[in-house]
Protein backbone atom coordinates (compact mmCIF):
# COMPACT_ATOMS: atom_id res chain seq x y z
CA UNK A 1 0.00 0.00 0.00
CA UNK A 2 1.58 3.47 -0.68
CA UNK A 3 1.30 6.52 1.60
CA UNK A 4 -1.30 8.32 -0.40
CA UNK A 5 -3.78 5.50 0.00
CA UNK A 6 -3.09 4.89 3.79
CA UNK A 7 -3.38 9.21 3.87
CA UNK A 8 -6.56 9.29 1.74
CA UNK A 9 -7.90 6.24 4.07
CA UNK A 10 -7.04 8.41 7.29
CA UNK A 11 -8.56 11.35 5.41
CA UNK A 12 -11.94 9.13 5.39
CA UNK A 13 -11.61 8.04 8.52
CA UNK A 14 -11.45 12.09 10.03
CA UNK A 15 -14.66 12.82 8.37
CA UNK A 16 -16.03 9.72 9.68
CA UNK A 17 -14.72 11.13 13.08
CA UNK A 18 -16.33 14.66 12.48
CA UNK A 19 -19.49 13.44 13.13
CA UNK A 20 -18.99 10.15 15.87
CA UNK A 21 -16.72 12.12 18.27
CA UNK A 22 -20.13 13.35 19.31
CA UNK A 23 -21.87 10.47 19.72
CA UNK A 24 -23.05 9.72 23.91
CA UNK A 25 -23.83 6.23 25.38
CA UNK A 26 -25.89 5.09 27.84
CA UNK A 27 -23.18 2.52 29.11
CA UNK A 28 -19.79 3.66 30.74
CA UNK A 29 -17.74 0.71 28.92
CA UNK A 30 -18.52 2.12 25.62
CA UNK A 31 -17.82 5.78 26.65
CA UNK A 32 -14.08 4.59 27.55
CA UNK A 33 -13.85 2.69 24.57
CA UNK A 34 -14.78 5.80 22.63
CA UNK A 35 -12.30 7.70 24.38
CA UNK A 36 -9.58 5.36 23.34
CA UNK A 37 -10.47 5.62 19.62
CA UNK A 38 -10.08 9.36 20.26
CA UNK A 39 -6.68 8.68 21.25
CA UNK A 40 -5.86 6.42 18.28
CA UNK A 41 -6.99 9.43 15.86
CA UNK A 42 -4.96 11.53 17.82
CA UNK A 43 -2.03 10.23 17.96
CA UNK A 44 -2.44 9.52 14.04
CA UNK A 45 -3.26 12.88 13.18
CA UNK A 46 0.73 13.25 14.49
CA UNK A 47 2.35 11.17 11.83
CA UNK A 48 3.67 11.80 8.66
CA UNK A 49 2.48 8.61 6.58
CA UNK A 50 5.49 9.38 3.72
CA UNK A 51 7.91 8.06 5.76
CA UNK A 52 6.74 4.87 7.48
CA UNK A 53 8.15 1.36 5.86
CA UNK A 54 5.35 -0.84 4.62
CA UNK A 55 5.32 -2.69 7.31
CA UNK A 56 4.48 0.25 9.22
CA UNK A 57 1.96 1.60 6.53
CA UNK A 58 0.20 -2.11 6.85
CA UNK A 59 -0.16 -1.67 10.66
CA UNK A 60 -1.52 1.72 10.34
CA UNK A 61 -3.66 0.25 8.00
CA UNK A 62 -5.36 -2.04 10.23
CA UNK A 63 -5.23 0.18 12.56
CA UNK A 64 -7.30 2.66 10.99
CA UNK A 65 -9.63 -0.17 9.80
CA UNK A 66 -10.08 -0.93 13.58
CA UNK A 67 -11.35 2.12 14.59
CA UNK A 68 -13.35 2.48 11.06
CA UNK A 69 -15.28 -1.07 12.24
CA UNK A 70 -15.77 0.60 15.75
CA UNK A 71 -17.20 3.23 15.06
CA UNK A 72 -19.78 1.47 12.54
CA UNK A 73 -21.36 -0.12 15.28
CA UNK A 74 -20.52 2.30 18.16
CA UNK A 75 -22.47 4.77 16.05
CA UNK A 76 -25.80 2.96 16.34
CA UNK A 77 -25.03 2.01 20.09
CA UNK A 78 -25.78 5.30 21.22
CA UNK A 79 -28.27 6.78 23.80
CA UNK A 80 -30.59 7.60 20.66
CA UNK A 81 -30.14 4.48 18.04
CA UNK A 82 -29.07 1.92 20.50
CA UNK A 83 -32.19 -1.25 19.94
CA UNK A 84 -32.15 -1.41 24.21
CA UNK A 85 -34.40 -4.84 24.40
CA UNK A 86 -32.66 -6.67 21.76
CA UNK A 87 -29.47 -5.76 23.67
CA UNK A 88 -30.80 -6.35 27.04
CA UNK A 89 -32.13 -9.96 26.23
CA UNK A 90 -28.02 -10.78 24.24
CA UNK A 91 -26.41 -9.60 26.96
CA UNK A 92 -28.47 -11.83 29.26
CA UNK A 93 -27.75 -14.66 27.11
CA UNK A 94 -24.33 -13.79 26.94
CA UNK A 95 -23.18 -14.36 30.48
CA UNK A 96 -23.37 -17.97 30.20
CA UNK A 97 -20.58 -17.84 27.84
CA UNK A 98 -18.31 -14.58 28.77
CA UNK A 99 -17.91 -12.39 31.16
CA UNK A 100 -19.57 -8.92 31.09
CA UNK A 101 -16.36 -6.86 32.25
CA UNK A 102 -14.63 -8.48 28.62
CA UNK A 103 -17.57 -7.74 26.13
CA UNK A 104 -20.05 -5.43 24.72
CA UNK A 105 -23.00 -5.72 22.55
CA UNK A 106 -23.22 -2.97 19.82
CA UNK A 107 -25.16 -3.09 16.83
CA UNK A 108 -24.89 -1.71 13.14
CA UNK A 109 -28.47 -1.36 11.91
CA UNK A 110 -28.59 -2.93 8.10
CA UNK A 111 -31.27 -1.81 5.57
CA UNK A 112 -32.02 -5.48 4.83
CA UNK A 113 -34.52 -7.76 6.23
CA UNK A 114 -32.31 -10.24 6.16
CA UNK A 115 -29.35 -8.58 7.22
CA UNK A 116 -28.64 -10.18 10.65
CA UNK A 117 -25.28 -11.29 11.12
CA UNK A 118 -22.12 -11.18 13.57
CA UNK A 119 -19.22 -9.58 12.59
CA UNK A 120 -15.84 -11.03 14.48
CA UNK A 121 -13.09 -8.70 13.39
CA UNK A 122 -13.01 -6.33 16.44
CA UNK A 123 -14.16 -9.13 18.91
CA UNK A 124 -10.96 -11.58 17.75
CA UNK A 125 -8.52 -10.30 15.66
CA UNK A 126 -5.54 -10.10 18.03
CA UNK A 127 -2.94 -8.72 15.76
CA UNK A 128 -4.60 -5.33 15.58
CA UNK A 129 -4.63 -5.09 19.69
CA UNK A 130 -1.36 -5.78 19.67
CA UNK A 131 -0.52 -3.31 16.98
CA UNK A 132 -2.52 -0.55 18.90
CA UNK A 133 -0.64 -1.61 22.12
CA UNK A 134 2.91 -1.31 20.55
CA UNK A 135 2.71 1.24 18.83
CA UNK A 136 0.19 3.75 21.19
CA UNK A 137 0.09 2.31 24.75
CA UNK A 138 -3.80 1.35 24.32
CA UNK A 139 -5.16 -1.40 25.97
CA UNK A 140 -8.94 -2.00 25.40
CA UNK A 141 -10.18 -3.56 28.58
CA UNK A 142 -13.80 -4.39 26.72
CA UNK A 143 -14.21 -6.21 23.45
CA UNK A 144 -16.74 -5.48 20.84
CA UNK A 145 -19.53 -7.87 19.85
CA UNK A 146 -20.67 -6.60 16.81
CA UNK A 147 -24.26 -7.60 15.54
CA UNK A 148 -25.81 -6.26 12.54
CA UNK A 149 -29.18 -6.01 13.29
CA UNK A 150 -32.33 -5.29 10.18
CA UNK A 151 -33.31 -1.58 11.14
CA UNK A 152 -36.84 -2.63 10.27
CA UNK A 153 -37.50 -5.31 13.19
CA UNK A 154 -34.09 -3.40 15.48
CA UNK A 155 -37.08 -2.78 18.37
CA UNK A 156 -38.85 -6.33 18.07
CA UNK A 157 -37.22 -8.88 20.58
CA UNK A 158 -39.54 -11.19 20.47
CA UNK A 159 -39.29 -11.25 16.43
CA UNK A 160 -35.52 -11.34 16.36
CA UNK A 161 -34.70 -14.73 17.57
CA UNK A 162 -32.11 -15.02 15.04
CA UNK A 163 -29.92 -12.97 16.59
CA UNK A 164 -29.19 -16.06 19.20
CA UNK A 165 -27.90 -17.75 16.55
CA UNK A 166 -25.47 -14.89 15.43
CA UNK A 167 -24.75 -14.46 19.57
CA UNK A 168 -23.99 -18.63 19.23
CA UNK A 169 -21.19 -17.22 16.28
CA UNK A 170 -19.53 -15.27 18.89
CA UNK A 171 -19.78 -18.32 21.33
CA UNK A 172 -18.43 -20.89 18.88
CA UNK A 173 -15.22 -18.54 17.85
CA UNK A 174 -14.62 -18.00 21.81
CA UNK A 175 -14.27 -21.58 22.82
CA UNK A 176 -12.09 -22.10 19.56
CA UNK A 177 -10.01 -19.08 20.38
CA UNK A 178 -9.35 -19.90 24.24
Amino acid sequence: MLPKLLELHFSQLQSEWSVSKYNSYSDVRKQKYHDKLKFIIGRLEEEDFSKLDDDQIQQRFWVIFFVFKSLEFLNHSTTSTIPYELVYVLELAMKDWAPEDEYIIVTALINGVNGFSFDSFITFFEYVYNVIDLLYSVKFEHRLVQINVPESTSRDYLANVVLYHELGHFVEKKACNY
